[in-house]
């Protein structure tokens, strides 16, 4: 019989199906619906008082995401960190490290670096948008020269609409991801533009519009990596 936590943690190891320099990845796969808060102290993961009225599958994903930076931080040496949230639920990590969490459906990735040259980090996983979904948000996520991504499904096998959107979508949340600790500030979609989105390479490349701060001005060039797990797809951005 599996044990509470083999129920709940499906799998969990190092992800390597995209790599940059110095960046820990680990990865989890979850069963949202085997989750007990008992977990918490099982896993040895702080729970945290923002989680008093939350669901359970909310309380499954932040148990998982922490789960997996507790993993990620070990590598450097760090144990027994509490990752703590500021006032917009932003993680917020030990001094020296830049680190990002994602979480969607029944997956969770953690990524850090520990660089000195590194602005920021993202990873962000979405699940493909069913056609609806699209539709409906696809004109707030995809902007100007990006529409003509939109051709890609008829020249690129197995890719959907729903994709390019979805990955679009999952790209500029690795940005804002990237560039939030040292802005403070949300910013729209609008702020960056997708120049390449490479499904051959699986890279893509972005141009910042808007003056975020001293180091992220317009005309700085970005770019990343991205892959599919399943039904969804996962972008990482690190910012230099």
């Amino acid at each position: 019989m599996k044990t509470d936590i083999e129920q709940f943690l499906v799998s969990h190891n190092w992800f390597n199906q995209i790599s940059e320099d110095n960046v820990s990845i680990y990865h989890c796969e979850f069963a949202k619906d085997h989750y007990k808060d008992s977990l918490f102290g099982e896993l040895a993961v702080a729970y945290s008082d923002t989680l008093d009225r939350a669901v359970p599958k909310r309380k499954a994903e932040y148990l998982a995401g922490r789960f997996c930076a507790k993993q990620a931080l070990g590598k450097h040496k760090i144990e027994n960190f509490i990752i703590k949230s500021d006032k917009n639920r932003a993680p917020l990590w030990p001094e020296g490290i830049k680190g990002t969490i994602t979480h969607s459906n029944h997956n969770a990735l953690v990524a850090v670096n520990n660089s000195s040259d590194v602005l920021g980090i993202g990873i962000d996983v979405e699940s493909v948008m069913t056609d609806k979904t699209m539709n409906d948000v696809k004109d707030a996520i995809v902007k100007g020269d990006e529409n003509r991504f939109l051709d890609l499904p008829a020249t690129t096998p197995g890719i959907s609409t729903g994709t390019v959107v979805s990955l679009i979508f999952s790209i500029k949340e690795s940005f804002f991801k990237a560039a939030y600790p040292s802005t403070g500030y949300y910013f729209d979609f609008d702020a960056v533009t997708i120049n390449v989105l490479d499904f051959e390479k699986n890279i893509f490349s972005l141009t910042v519009n808007q003056d975020l701060n001293p180091k992220m001005r317009p005309g700085m060039q970005c770019s990343g990596q991205f892959c599919f797990l399943g039904e969804q797809v996962l972008s990482l951005l690190v910012l230099r």
